[in-house]
């Protein structure tokens, strides 16, 4: 063999173990959510940037931040959505509970370099907001197929939330 292909067998080597403990670093936090796992696993490796994660620090910041981001823009659907409803439980929904869903998951995010055990609980408790919205509709007899996606989708995020802080 030359020196080429060594160097490319190399680094090709070292390439694959790299990818495989990157794996096994979402693998490892995903499992803290036993039964949610699965869907952790797809989260969390759906995104280049959180699946390139290196640490669990980073993991954690990166997955706090989508979380952030995927609640801001669920709460703008619902409240365009009870804009033009004009429902009561519906605009609760918007402001209200995903008020809650969204502060939940930024405090979450700020705490975790110097309080990781307040963000691990704001991560845990940062879909009760999605449940609060899923009562206030069905007390109403409101069925909504989006808003109900979302608010599983929030619950969901909270339990990946949960995974990535707890153990920090």
């Amino acid at each position: 063999m030359n020196t080429t292909s060594v160097s490319f067998f190399f680094f090709f080597t070292l390439s694959l173990i790299l990818i495989s403990a990157k794996g096994s670093l979402i693998e490892d936090t995903c499992n803290e959510v036993r039964s949610q796992a699965p869907a952790c696993i797809t989260i969390l490796s759906s995104d280049p940037r959180i699946a390139a994660a290196s640490n669990k620090n980073k993991l954690a910041k990166l997955t706090l931040q989508m979380c952030v981001d995927k609640a801001t823009e669920a709460q703008n659907v619902i409240k365009g959505l009870a804009a033009a409803a004009k429902n009561p439980a519906l605009e609760a929904c918007a402001t209200t509970h995903y008020d809650y869903v969204v502060g939940s998951f930024k405090s979450c995010l700020m705490e975790i370099t110097q309080d990781p055990q307040s963000s691990n609980y704001d991560a845990r408790v940062s879909g009760d907001g999605a449940g609060y919205c899923d009562t206030a509709m069905s007390k109403a007899n409101l069925i909504n197929p989006v808003v109900s996606a979302k608010n599983k989708e929030m619950v969901m995020l909270s339990f990946v939330a949960y995974a990535v802080t707890n153990n920090l």
